[in-house]
């Protein structure tokens, strides 16, 4: 007997729209390649002149025909189905039945091309969903916010539920935040801050807030905080610790190593028209070459050219404990982790707020860090130690 396919036809739809952008993108590759190769072509010539342009201009009108004909044929079946399938009792569409698979594949998707799916509104591109999975008598509320093309599902890891073990034990509210992780850092930190303040004026929050962070999770509760103190938000106030795991506060070396491989295919006019397969990445992540928290640290410049750090220094507010842990996957010397392997994805010194700058030097206490030896990247979500260095944190006084 097969398995019950967990995907809607909302997915099937936003997918096959995802393909036919694809295709069309391909045949623009190939014909610029076709077009740079061919001895026998004027470099002044308009690349679609010619015979090959008229072939190459048909074949994308067919292949958007048969998109829109997919398209238009899913859209009522979606119109009819999911009406009658997904339909919760008050009327409204119920999104807690999809499975974790379908969760997984739609958190990927989203981190790598996010920002795309929502100029072109694909079907298939995450809103940001702030719930309460936990409610509590306490007046303390914890915050889980995931990372790049995961969902907060994902906080539950070899046997560890940190959000549902903290709340256990120290009896604060739960809330957790799914995000599009595509799209830009500070498009989703000015979101999230405009989403806690109607959380805190329906007094929803308490007097209270801690955040567990993972990863970009990190730099998107700084955005929030940075933006939230700038428009005078109420719920920064009562913001007290964030604990930050893995968070790329200068950045990650492999977003750093994608843009300068770009710009190599960039010097031959043969593999340059290669570069646009380097320019499919999202907005969220060519955030994390530097660590981008705001938007005048991307709006005026081209995301994809080499640059020097753009950022504008924001340093940790003084109104908040700020903790930070750390994780190391290499035996090697203390200073190839430091600046380059790290927890596999990012660095010592980028996860303990260290530059080599003094500007965006993040001062954190001695005893509100901590680095693990052999814990990776993605095991600082299920490890023992680190579970109970952040419950040691939020229970200090």
């Amino acid at each position: 007997m097969s398995k019950k396919s967990s995907y809607n036809v909302s997915d099937i739809r936003g997918a096959s729209k995802l393909t036919v952008q694809a295709i069309v993108s391909i045949i623009d590759l190939v014909e610029t390649v076709h077009s740079t190769v061919s001895l026998t072509k004027s470099k002044t010539e308009d690349r679609k002149g010619g015979l090959s342009g008229f072939i190459y201009w048909i074949i994308r009108g067919i292949t958007h025909l048969v998109g829109g004909g997919v398209d238009r044929t899913l859209a009522v079946l979606e119109k009819n189905l999911i009406t009658e399938l997904y339909l919760s009792k008050t009327g409204k569409p119920d999104h807690n039945i999809d499975d974790t698979n379908r969760q997984i594949m739609l958190s990927i998707v989203n981190g790598v091309l996010g920002d795309y799916l929502v100029e072109k509104e694909n079907p298939l591109a995450i809103s940001m969903v702030l719930n309460q999975t936990i409610k509590t008598n306490s007046d303390s509320s914890l915050l889980l916010i995931h990372g790049l093309c995961m969902n907060s599902q994902q906080w539950k890891k070899n046997g560890f539920d940190y959000g549902k073990q903290i709340s256990t034990t120290l009896g604060f509210n739960l809330f957790s935040l799914d995000y599009n992780s595509g799209k830009h850092i500070s498009e989703n930190g000015q979101e999230l801050s405009e989403k806690l303040e109607e959380l805190y004026l329906k007094k929803e929050l308490g007097s209270e807030l801690h955040v567990l962070a993972h990863s970009m999770g990190g730099l998107v509760i700084r955005s929030a905080v940075y933006y939230g103190e700038n428009s005078g938000k109420s719920w920064v106030k009562i913001l007290k610790k964030v604990v930050f795991l893995g968070t790329p506060h200068h950045g990650a070396p492999l977003e750093v190593g994608g843009n300068w491989f770009e710009s190599l295919l960039e010097i031959s006019d043969y593999s340059k028209p290669f570069a646009r397969l380097g320019k499919i990445r999202s907005s969220g992540i060519t955030d994390l070459r530097y660590g981008n928290l705001t938007d005048e640290d991307w709006k005026f410049n081209d995301r994809f050219n080499r640059s020097h750090d753009p950022r504008l220094p924001i340093p940790l507010s003084e109104n908040i404990q700020w903790y930070a842990i750390a994780g190391t996957v290499s035996a090697e010397s203390e200073l190839l982790n430091a600046s380059f392997v790290g927890d596999g994805l990012v660095p010592v010194n980028s996860a303990l707020g260290v530059s080599r700058f003094e500007r965006h030097q993040l001062e954190f206490p001695e005893t509100h860090t901590l680095v693990l030896k052999g814990v990776a990247h993605l095991a600082l979500l299920g490890n023992e130690k680190v579970y109970g260095q952040v419950l040691s944190w939020l229970k200090e006084a």
